[in-house]
């Protein structure tokens, strides 16, 4: 057959049909009669896929991989359960097949879901991400305690008993991560796992979102750089890298207030300092009352930092941070950090407390 059989309507093969005929060939036999490996090495992928339909093959090449190993434990009970010593008995017995199953493999699990189906035909599912490898003993305890979350809350309790429990791996790792690293040695690590145990505990009794973690994160304020993510999840930071224009500098607030503590700026005669657009205080600070407490003299200041709170808004605000002389004679100097919006009308704030 001619080489004219490759080119065909919508596959755009006529560069290849010349380049083929000057290089010597005549007919599609001869070009199938070239070797796939001097063919792979002398031309791009499109040629690649024509000489193996001149072949009579597919476009790709089957794809060798070994199909991964059934890793999931299900156990189907002769009689419901709906005791807590019940579940608490087949938790551990069901715990150690599944770590067994996948240290076969040589896999560890770091995300594990597991499935409750009831007589009556309710099926709960519920999924455990863990920071660290889970083991035969830290299985058992997540499944003894979904076990007595399901069971025990009277406000979601199934209508019926447990007849069959699944583990299903979701998510694993090669099982070396299960070994200690050097630095861990010396530590008192039995007692962070007790920690993480009683964590994960009240997550299996009150919800994942039960025990909170901090992550420090990208954005312009103290309070908006604090991401709380579910025990148990991935504390990265997302957001770190972003540009953020008006973003306060180092160092943070140790303390970020929950409610907004109103607060007057003046200056020595006695008016209001406000910010402008540019980034420029009426006049400088010389004495702040924060809510109903008695004013205090200003002995340091610094900014302001004017932001935008996103790209589309109108308002500005802008940041100061002032140090206060004591109150008392016993008392400390305070550092706290201002906001306010940008205009006559700044409507000072304390965003944070300075340790």
């Amino acid at each position: 057959m001619p080489f004219a059989e490759l080119d065909q309507p919508g596959d755009d093969r006529g560069e290849l049909v010349g380049l083929l005929k000057r290089l010597g060939l005549r007919t599609l036999g001869d070009f199938a009669a070239l070797a796939e490996r001097d063919v792979a090495g002398r031309f791009p992928n499109d040629t690649i896929i024509a000489h193996r339909l001149v072949r009579g093959l597919s476009h790709r090449p089957p794809l060798r991989r070994a199909l991964p190993p059934e890793l999931a434990v299900t156990e189907r009970f002769e009689y419901p359960l709906q005791r807590l010593d019940e579940a608490a008995f087949i938790a551990k017995a069901l715990g150690e097949r599944f770590f067994t199953g996948l240290a076969l493999h040589s896999l560890a699990c770091t995300r594990l879901a597991i499935h409750a189906l009831t007589e009556a035909g309710e099926e709960r599912v519920r999924v455990w991400r863990c920071a660290e490898p889970l083991t035969a003993s830290a299985t058992a305890d997540r499944v003894r305690w979904q076990c007595e979350g399901w069971l025990a809350r009277p406000d979601d309790r199934p209508t019926a008993g447990i007849v069959q429990l699944r583990l299903e791996p979701e998510e694993v790792i090669g099982g070396q991560s299960l070994q200690l690293q050097l630095d861990s040695i010396g530590h008192d690590v039995d007692a962070a796992q007790r920690a993480a145990r009683a964590c994960v505990r009240i997550q299996g009794l009150l919800g994942p979102d039960a025990v909170l973690m901090p992550v420090l994160d990208g954005g312009r304020g103290p309070g908006e750089r604090v991401r709380l993510v579910p025990w148990g999840e991935p504390r990265e930071a997302t957001q770190e890298d972003q540009p953020w224009p008006g973003r306060l500098p180092t160092p943070s607030p140790a303390l970020v207030p929950r409610q907004r503590q109103p607060v007057q700026v003046r200056d020595a005669v006695g008016d209001v300092v406000c910010c402008n657009d540019r980034g420029e205080l009426s006049y400088p600070p010389a004495v702040v009352v924060v809510g109903d407490r008695p004013a205090r003299r200003v002995i340091g200041w610094a900014g302001p930092w004017v932001y935008r709170d996103s790209a589309f808004a109108k308002q500005r605000h802008g940041r100061i941070q002032v140090s206060l002389e004591a109150d008392e004679p016993n008392a400390g100097e305070v550092a706290l950090l201002l906001n306010g919006a940008v205009g006559e009308r700044p409507n000072w704030h304390v965003e944070g407390i300075y340790d």
